[in-house]
């Protein structure tokens, strides 16, 4: 049988995202995501942004159940990471 290789991105209503704004401490990204797992945020969808000078963005959607928590998490990790916000974008 021929292996085939899908890709894409799947549509789901309920959630929201969060825009962390400017981290220059690229190399402890993996604290949000270990932050989020200790509290069992699931994280449906993250995307990265780089920007000039080793500068970074990233976005992330959660479920409209976990958002609260998952901005006052942000917030506890934003400091480690050197980020500059935590923007919410509701309902995406």
């Amino acid at each position: 049988m021929e292996k085939r290789f899908i890709s894409g991105i799947l549509q789901r209503a309920g959630l929201n995202a969060f825009k962390i704004s400017s981290i220059t401490d690229r190399e402890n990204t993996g604290k949000i995501f270990q932050r989020l797992a200790e509290h069992r945020v699931n994280v449906e969808f993250v995307n990265q942004i780089p920007l000039k000078n080793g500068i970074i963005d990233i976005i992330l959607c959660v479920d409209n159940k976990d958002a609260q928590s998952t901005r006052a998490l942000l917030e506890e990790v934003k400091i480690k990471l050197n980020a500059q916000t935590i923007s919410p974008l509701d309902s995406v």
